[in-house]
């Protein structure tokens, strides 16, 4: 495993984007941002298109790398959907 794969999968995020999955496949990140825009069914991965900015979900990427991800934890919502129970307010 490269050491670069190795940060990735070190970073506390749960999405990357073109430029840091770029250096790990040796791609341009301007080809997987333009990719994942026109024809992200091309990718072997999936991406999240937000206007311009293209991201790619951790997880999956990770898998796609044959990476063992069943011990790595994702985003987690807090019980109270990270809402602040305050006993002051009505």
């Amino acid at each position: 495993m490269s050491e670069t794969l190795r940060e990735l999968i070190a970073l506390d995020r749960d999405y990357f984007v073109p430029a840091q999955v770029a250096e790990v496949l040796g791609m341009d990140a301007q080809a997987i941002r333009i990719l994942g825009r026109r024809s992200p069914e091309r990718l072997p991965f999936p991406v999240i298109v937000s206007g311009s900015r293209v991201k790619i979900p951790k997880i999956p990427f990770l898998k796609y790398m044959g990476v063992d991800v069943s011990a790595l934890t994702s985003l987690s919502v807090p019980q109270n959907g990270g809402v602040s129970q305050n006993e002051n307010e009505p």
